[in-house]
């Protein structure tokens, strides 16, 4: 009799567990708020097009930028913490690419080791001291509504500075990798 009604409760929580998902149903011309069919759109960064490099660089510091598309329904916060990863890694892979780049004349056998050390550490010293903004956009597709996130972290040069100075890995290297940092050609 116990496993019966355990059988029985197991039935009713899955039943109720589907009872409030709905299938996104296609917007009427009077919902959306572009022609492009945007629903709705929000957050501080407003961005029609995204940049040509992810990564761009300038004398004031770097400008790392980020997209993606997820499902309508997600969570907000969970696409927030989807899209901050998403630019931690492009700047994770800048960094990288660049301290290889300037230190490739000093090659040694453990070069490739002193080169991820030294990202990581750049990179960790920059974690949550530039701030990410962020925009989205919900927009309908032929078959389904998505959500549209931007963001995009500012590094001031100053404190890429101070990170890349303080690194002890880099020792002598710290101003040639600087330098490699912020070179303005087209980035990885």
């Amino acid at each position: 009799m116990p496993s019966r009604l355990l059988l029985l409760l197991m039935v009713g929580l899955v039943a109720c567990a589907g009872a409030g998902a709905t299938r996104d149903e296609p917007a009427t011309d009077a919902t959306r708020i572009d022609d492009d069919g945007t629903l709705s759109r929000g957050g501080e960064l407003r961005v029609e097009q995204m940049p040509p490099a992810t990564v761009q660089a300038s004398p004031e510091g770097l400008v790392v930028w980020a997209m993606t598309e997820l499902p309508g329904a997600s969570r907000m916060q969970a696409a927030h913490a989807a899209i901050d990863a998403i630019v931690r890694a492009e700047l994770a892979k800048y960094l990288e690419v660049r301290i290889a780049t300037a230190m490739k004349d000093v090659i040694t056998e453990d070069s490739q080791s002193v080169v991820l050390k030294s990202s990581e550490a750049v990179r960790a010293q920059l974690r949550g001291t530039a701030p990410i903004q962020h925009g989205w956009s919900k927009v309908q597709t032929e078959t389904t509504v998505v959500l549209r996130l931007v963001a995009r972290m500012q590094v001031p040069a100053a404190m890429l500075a101070t990170a890349v100075t303080s690194e002890p890995t880099l020792g002598a290297e710290s101003e040639r990798v600087m330098r490699a940092l912020m070179a303005t050609e087209a980035g990885p």
